[in-house]
């Protein structure tokens, strides 16, 4: 009898064990898993970091006020480690974890190693700040909610001509960047239709002395030089212009930020840059988001923090609309996304799963990025 109980013990004992790791296991596959793909190593993990916290608090935020489809949203972090390799394995893993959707990357690299795995796989990606004209090309699952680099290149061009006046240009191009050269072709074919670029040079992107080609640039004079580089190469050679008496008007893309001024110091004043949004931008939803991550100790230091709330906002507005967590319906969803109010602009998307939004112009003045205008497609 004793024994008998004993063994009735040890199986009620087993299945309630057994029914407390069911309900574990259920309680976390009810949630809504997004994959959150940046870096948390390398290279990339510095400006991605913005992108971790502004998930996480948006995340927070959303399981706050019910979550979606009744359930919580799950924010699953992945580190991509700075390199396509690591995109790729973290892709890998984030269909296998059963994510839903997936947010990211921020480097154009980074997020076309991730687009292949996606679009086969068939669930929904939206970068926030890739800008390879590429990307959505890959497929229909494919978004992103910053505008392209052809958009940006040829906003330039006609911001360099009609907001500048300027007739002749010349063109610096960093060799070892993609994206740099993907503008300079954008900017050079929209500004040949209006004025004439001078000349096209390039640069190694490891270069700290740019006498060579800004002696090309003094002599030639002209009235603007595009630079879509970033903050150590543009702002050494905005340091370099200045002390050789060079001129002209310097305009730069996304690459550029804040953190010119420690390569350029105060010779970053005056010159202009296109970026994806601003702490300045006239939007009332941009202001109170601003009020509220700035109440809970966060901090927006570049655009990549807003886009990434975008980002994670649009997946979750089109799972509602769809009423369900099928992949399919929520690519639908988003496909069909009209001004929907995002903190970084109203947001549609055209056929390619590019945002029909806004750019921004900068102006530096005091040695910092300031609003300047609003460039609309």
């Amino acid at each position: 009898m004793i024994k008998t109980g004993g063994k009735i013990f040890v199986f009620l004992f087993l299945l309630l064990l057994a029914g407390r790791t069911s309900l574990g296991i259920a309680q976390t596959g009810d949630s809504v898993k997004i994959a959150a793909i940046f870096a948390q190593t390398g290279a990339a993990a510095p400006m991605d970091k913005e992108a971790f916290e502004a998930l996480r608090w948006t995340c927070q935020r959303i399981n706050h006020q019910g979550g979606v489809l009744g359930k919580p949203v799950e924010v699953l972090e992945y580190d991509n480690q700075s390199t396509s390799l690591g995109s790729l394995a973290a892709g890998k893993k984030a269909i296998r974890d059963g994510a839903t959707a997936v947010v990211g990357a921020s480097w154009s690299a980074h997020s076309l190693a991730i687009a292949h795995l996606m679009q086969e796989a068939k669930i929904p990606m939206i970068s926030p700040a890739s800008t390879n004209p590429a990307l959505t090309k890959i497929g229909d699952y494919i978004f992103r909610v910053c505008a392209s680099d052809e958009f940006s290149g040829k906003a330039l061009a006609d911001f360099a001509s009609e907001r500048l006046n300027a007739k002749t240009v010349v063109v610096l191009t960093n060799a070892n960047s993609q994206f740099s050269r993907d503008l300079a072709a954008f900017f050079i074919d929209q500004f040949n239709k209006k004025g004439t670029v001078l000349w096209e040079g390039d640069y190694l992107q490891d270069a700290s002395d740019f006498s060579q080609i800004l002696e090309k640039v003094k002599s030639l004079q002209p009235e603007v030089v595009f630079v879509p580089g970033y903050p150590r190469d543009s702002g050494y050679i905005l340091r370099q212009a200045q002390n050789m008496g060079v001129k002209s008007i310097f305009l730069g893309a996304d690459g550029w930020n804040y953190l010119m001024t420690e390569y350029a110091g105060s010779a970053v004043n005056g010159h202009y840059f296109s970026d994806l949004w601003h702490a300045g931008l006239p939007n009332p939803k941009s202001k109170a988001f601003l009020e509220e991550y700035n109440k809970d100790g966060f901090q927006v230091k570049i655009s990549l923090a807003p886009l990434a709330y975008d980002s994670l906002m649009v997946i979750v507005n089109a799972i509602n609309k769809a009423g369900t967590l099928n992949t399919a319906a929520i690519r639908d969803a988003i496909a069909a996304t009209k001004d929907y109010e995002g903190v970084t602009g109203n947001i549609s998307f055209n056929q390619f799963g590019d945002p029909i939004k806004p750019i921004v112009i900068l102006k530096f003045d005091n040695n910092q990025p300031m609003y300047y205008m609003t460039i609309r497609k």
